[in-house]
């Protein structure tokens, strides 16, 4: 059945992927479905920078056709198609990274065409493209490349190097969540809490962050003990809250450091213990957490 899904897929995304010619900025990958409270809470974002800003300026690479092949060093008897991912990142017989790169994908090669993508998309060897990016993405899920499918499913989402289109990013998120990928978990249950490409359906959502959650996913672990916390789709309970924000704080998650530090401040769901609220508060705070840099302000301590 993944097999069906993944042609059915392919098919309506080559029919619909066109060129961007303008310049495109992302909406936040990490979109937080919460109500914005008027004091610090758990899952107020009000204040917060947007987070996950990767995007810059499109540039256009007019040229792509006109470089250089440097190919020729290549041992005769060495087949581009017996090259690894390595050669990608690393070159091979003095051709550069990103020229073999080339090479590689358009002999059809998967994992260089995805690399190709990620190439374009990143902008730090050559110019940043989202247009390329795009293409070289769907030619590498045209061929199951799992990470190159979640990928596009992004694009779709965000209206990159293609027009934004929900309903091919779900496919393609759903597509990717169900060959285990959890990024693509946790951006799925997104789309059904919004109803963004298919109708709202706030019980799969939840099952979607539980298995992504369960896979160490950091956002799907705040936002699941978001919903514990306030008792939205699920049974209300502070103790679960705690545990899941006490991974996704581990894991870096600003958010969930902050809303940790509020539990342990208030005793829901665990001990009441402040110094360790004061230390989760710093831990948000030095990664630009506007909350807790003002709360700390306002108690006399710096992080």
């Amino acid at each position: 059945m993944p097999v069906i899904l993944l042609i059915i897929a392919v098919v309506v995304i080559f029919m619909v992927l066109k060129p961007a010619n303008k310049d495109q900025q992302p909406a936040n990958k990490v979109q937080q479905p919460m109500d914005k409270l008027t004091a610090i809470k758990p899952g107020d974002t009000s204040g917060e920078d947007s987070r996950d800003d990767w995007a810059q300026k499109m540039s256009s690479l007019s040229k792509v056709d006109n470089i250089q092949k440097k190919t020729d060093s290549l041992n005769p008897d060495t087949s581009l198609k017996s090259l690894s991912w390595d050669s990608c990142v690393q070159g091979f017989n003095g051709v550069p990274p990103f020229q073999l790169c080339l090479e590689m994908a358009n002999l059809g090669i998967p994992e260089a065409q995805y690399a190709l993508a990620i190439y374009y998309e990143d902008g730090q060897v050559i110019p940043q493209n989202y247009n390329l990016a795009a293409y070289w993405y769907q030619k590498a899920a045209e061929q199951g490349h799992i990470p190159a499918v979640y990928n596009l499913g992004v694009f779709f989402d965000n209206g990159l190097g293609t027009p934004q289109n929900h309903r091919l990013a779900f496919q393609n998120y759903e597509i990717a969540a169900k060959c285990g990928f959890p990024d693509a978990q946790y951006n799925l249950g997104l789309l059904y809490y919004d109803g963004r490409g298919v109708s709202k359906n706030l019980n799969l959502a939840v099952q979607w962050w539980n298995s992504a959650a369960d896979m160490g996913n950091g956002k799907a672990q705040y936002i699941l003990g978001l919903l514990y916390y306030k008792g939205q789709g699920v049974s209300q309970d502070y103790t679960r809250a705690w545990l899941l924000w006490q991974k996704a704080a581990e894991q870096g998650i600003p958010l969930a450091q902050r809303d940790l530090g509020i539990l342990y401040y208030e005793g829901k769901g665990v001990k009441q213990n402040k110094d360790l609220a004061i230390q989760w508060f710093k831990k948000a705070a030095q990664q630009g957490n506007i909350d807790t840099q003002q709360l700390l302000k306002k108690i006399g301590l710096s992080w």
